[in-house]
């Protein structure tokens, strides 16, 4: 197989070129395109209905997508499910698991994502055609977020991501870490501060010298009504994205804009544990796609997280604990 040809094709037939870059090749580092381009494709309708602006506003299992230290302001464990036909043939597939700890404030999480763009017929440099070929991304996740280590109101989390590839005879994997912190709610629960750094580290082996490029990020979530949030995010200091949900009842409509395009959904809660969201984004180069996903909250969903309050008898018997032991400044 003659790489630079087949590569050519299957962008052509798949439409990804402008998402991925397809950075596989053998023995080669790509040319253009973002190593990691399955991480771009987002994690449940409601985030990408909101422009992606979630950074500060991750409180359920897709906070390991978004940012981990979101996984300590859960209110009880779900799983998250999302489908999406991109397109051409190419599809993405996006589960999450997020679990509380028992004793103290904070949850783990698993995800796992899945881009497969089809098959398509193999052609060399010359334009002969050769056998045909398929390309896939499958990616595995791991992270904890925990709340009030250091201070009441401070979540921090990390996690562990694994990145396969695979291009016809070609393949590679990519190992990148994330981690990420929440402040807050401040002003009676209003405004919530966060940051994120995905890719800070890690290593990559295979047939390229590829390796996830590291990202920034600071956010911020404000609920102007009980009934009205907004949410903002910034990326490497330089791309903007929007984000606003209006709740009526059980439902939502959502609006976002995420670097020059715009987004738009909706969402319902029911049967009290149940909860499914739509989204419809714009891609620049590719246009228009739909995004559905549904929600599972194991028990009744609880109206908000956990309050700074609740923790307040946890840090009287760690002052007790100090004071008896005349250790008067942790106390």
């Amino acid at each position: 197989m003659k790489s630079n040809g087949s590569i050519a094709v299957i962008l052509k037939r798949a439409g990804l070129a402008a998402l991925l870059g397809l950075p596989l090749c053998a023995r080669a580092r790509a040319e253009s395109g973002r190593p990691g381009g399955i991480f771009d494709f987002g994690a449940g309708a409601r985030p990408l209905a909101m422009g992606g602006a979630y950074t500060a506003a991750a409180r359920d299992a897709t906070a390991l997508y978004y940012n981990p230290a979101g996984l300590s302001m859960m209110s009880n464990r779900n799983l998250a499910l999302m489908h999406a036909a991109l397109f051409e043939s190419a599809t993405y597939d996006y589960a999450a698991y997020a679990q509380n700890y028992a004793k103290i404030s904070g949850a783990w999480a698993v995800q796992l994502m899945r881009l497969n763009a089809g098959s398509a017929d193999g052609r060399d440099e010359n334009n002969v055609p050769t056998r045909s070929f398929s390309y896939s991304e499958t990616a595995f996740g791991l992270g904890t977020g925990v709340r009030g280590l250091f201070l009441p109101f401070l979540s921090l989390g990390g996690s562990l991501k694994v990145l396969s590839r695979s291009l016809a005879d070609s393949s590679d994997t990519q190992i990148g870490f994330d981690a990420g912190g929440q402040y807050g709610p401040l002003y009676d629960g209003k405004l919530s501060l966060a940051f994120s750094i995905q890719n800070f580290g890690g290593f990559s082996s295979g047939d390229t010298a590829d390796s996830l490029p590291r990202t920034y990020k600071l956010g911020a979530a404000y609920a102007v009504l009980p009934a009205v949030t907004l949410c903002a995010d910034i990326q490497d200091f330089a791309e903007l994205r929007l984000g606003g949900e209006y709740l009526l009842g059980q439902g939502a409509i959502r609006l976002g804009y995420d670097r020059g395009a715009f987004s738009y959904g909706a969402g319902l809660k029911f049967l009290k544990s149940f909860q499914a969201d739509f989204a419809m984004t714009k891609h620049e180069t590719l246009g228009l796609s739909s995004r559905l996903s549904f929600a599972y909250f194991f028990g009744a969903r609880a109206a908000a997280p956990p309050k700074v309050s609740a923790h307040a008898p946890e840090y009287l018997a760690k002052a007790q604990t100090n004071l008896k032991a005349r250790e008067y400044v942790p106390a």
